[in-house]
């Protein structure tokens, strides 16, 4: 099944980065499919790690899609990734 999300990485230099992307969600697997001349699939090739953030929030996914804005985010605990804090309210989408 297709699941779509915000799928959030850090790149090298240490930069988050969040790009909606429908994933495959199996019962014993994830696939992620970012296209290759992105930083999505930089950053994977890079640290084999990202989080699959689940959203209602449609003005997230079109700031990071469109614009590539930076959501709020907290480290995450498993992987060296982040994880989205969206939607933050009264958070301000400039």
């Amino acid at each position: 099944m297709i699941i779509e999300t915000i799928f959030s990485t850090v790149g090298k230099e240490g930069k988050s980065n969040f790009a909606p992307m429908g994933i495959v969600w199996g019962e014993e697997f994830v696939i992620v499919r970012p296209f290759r001349n992105t930083r999505t699939y930089s950053n994977l090739l890079s640290s084999r790690c990202g989080v699959a953030n689940l959203s209602d929030d449609v003005l997230a996914y079109v700031h990071c899609g469109l614009y590539g804005a930076d959501l709020p985010f907290i480290p995450a605990n498993a992987v060296p990734a982040v994880v989205s804090r969206a939607p933050v309210p009264g958070w301000n989408w400039k």
